[in-house]
């Protein structure tokens, strides 16, 4: 990045658009999607994330929030027109352009899919999922709201604890990750790549497929009933963990290859949701099985759908 684009600076004279500009902001941003995907996967919500993202030119501080790099479009073309402080960023998708300035995002919260354009500022606001931003929002909430953005710590001790904890659940759950390839690897070792015919080996590869399906859907299972039961102090605490987990979880179990079927409905009650008669389900992304309460009749057409609502640096989970 540093080598082919260099730092971006704001309120620069316009670069004209060229050939070799564009291949290099393609070659840096796959290269960085592409590999970035593995570090997200194993370590989705540490720290180590934010400094990968810093080194490459992000203006964040440690107590910010963010996000689904990889699955959004922070990329390295991007960074050095980004600064974020004190706030709250899932998955969003951002605009730059240096002649407008950096886009500044300060303690403040966005809400799922938020889209920004070039050079806006947003400050102590909240912005409702899947919204553009196309002018400056500063100061929406109203005077005596509770914290805005990320949680606010009464200290560097409470951070640094913050962060320590998160850092340890992290190691855990990439631990559960790095395990969850086991059965699937020890049954395919034993069947497919020892097959004495070409039938077996297929019928063996199959099956390890299978199992891996079946341990990730298991595992995102296991992730949100623990979750659930934890005091809803902690789960305030563990949720960007959690969500992010269950997030990649829930689709390498190919749960997405019922949607639309017959079959939607049973995998919702395994997964401990509450079914009531007939469903058709084309969702989006689900989470929170077990608050979940579907009447009869019901139809899910490209939503999202959990029991979680996230709001000034708050998530209560409850009954959807």
């Amino acid at each position: 990045k540093w080598v082919l684009i260099g730092r971006r600076r704001s309120h620069q004279s316009a670069t004209p658009n060229s050939l070799w500009r564009d291949v290099c902001f393609w070659v840096c941003d796959y290269h960085f999607r592409t590999s970035g995907f593995t570090l997200m996967t194993f370590l989705g919500q540490s720290k180590l994330c934010h400094a990968v993202l810093f080194l490459h030119g992000l203006d964040i501080d440690i107590s910010s929030y963010v996000s689904g790099g990889w699955r959004g479009n922070l990329v390295p073309s991007k960074l050095d027109l980004i600064k974020i402080r004190k706030s709250f960023m899932p998955t969003a998708s951002i605009d730059v352009d240096g002649q407008a300035g950096k886009v500044e995002i300060n303690q403040s919260t966005l809400g799922f899919n938020v889209h920004l354009t070039p050079g806006v500022q947003i400050v102590r606001s909240v912005i409702p999922p899947r919204v553009t931003v196309e002018e400056d929002c500063i100061d929406s909430i109203q005077e005596g709201s509770d914290d805005i953005g990320s949680s606010k710590m009464n200290g560097t001790w409470e951070l640094v604890t913050s962060v320590v904890v998160n850092e340890l659940l992290q190691c855990v759950l990439s631990g559960f990750v790095l395990l969850s390839f086991v059965p699937s690897f020890e049954l395919f070792m034993a069947t497919a790549y020892h097959a004495p015919v070409a039938w077996v080996g297929i019928f063996g590869l199959c099956g390890a497929i299978v199992l891996q399906t079946l341990t990730w859907t298991l595992l995102g299972n296991f992730a949100e009933f623990v979750t659930l039961l934890c005091p809803p102090g902690v789960q305030v605490k563990i949720f960007p963990l959690y969500i992010n987990f269950v997030f990649l979880s829930r689709p390498w179990g190919m749960s997405f290859l019922l949607y639309g079927t017959p079959f939607m409905k049973y995998w919702l009650k395994v997964m401990g949701a509450s079914v009531d008669g007939e469903i058709w389900y084309f969702g989006s992304s689900i989470y929170e099985l077990r608050k979940l309460h579907f009447a009869n009749e019901t139809v899910v057409d490209n939503a999202h759908v959990a029991g979680h609502l996230g709001f000034v640096g708050k998530v209560t989970i409850d009954d959807t």
